[in-house]
């Protein structure tokens, strides 16, 4: 039995709002939203926040059972095919930012409603991303990174924002 409230991996995927994520901005800096409720999520927000917070604890406990719940969660989201294609991107968007900032990304488990820093620089990332805004994506990818400009972070964070407007995909 699971407690009221909480969400499973995939009816957390397919939230309705279909809408893009709007963040206020004060002054020339983007206010990053600290609960999902504030992004707004469409299900392909919803999708990247779990399958980096099943990847991050797949590296933070070295259990396949995490890599394979992301692989679940992505299979009912959206489809067998596409599934697995949306893992490996967004688990390429992982590794390109962990090569690049020490200390680690900060995880919150899957079903948490509230965001961490870093998960939510994340999904400025890839919403800049979807929404191919290059002068958005780079500051995200700086503020992500800590200064400084992140290339192939940008270069992951396209391809997974490819993957959203594939036919096959929506």
């Amino acid at each position: 039995m699971r407690m009221q409230g909480t969400l499973t991996a995939a009816e957390e995927v397919f939230l309705d709002d279909v809408t893009p994520p709007k963040f206020s901005r004060a002054g020339s800096e983007v206010r990053t939203p600290s609960h999902r409720d504030e992004m707004q999520p469409d299900k392909f927000a919803a999708l990247f926040l779990s399958l980096v917070r099943f990847i991050g604890a797949g590296y933070a406990h070295g259990d396949a059972e995490c890599w394979e719940a992301a692989h679940r969660c992505a299979e009912e989201a959206v489809g067998p095919i596409d599934g697995p294609l949306f893992v490996a991107r967004a688990a390429g968007l992982v590794r390109a930012v962990r090569r690049r900032r020490d200390p680690d990304l900060a995880y919150l488990p899957w079903s948490c409603l509230r965001l961490s820093s870093d998960e939510a620089k994340l999904m400025l990332l890839i919403g800049a991303a979807r929404a191919t805004d290059m002068r958005a994506l780079e500051r995200a990818a700086s503020d992500l990174l800590g200064g400084g400009r992140g290339a192939e972070t940008i270069q992951a964070a396209n391809e997974l924002a490819n993957l959203c407007r594939r036919p096959a995909a929506r």
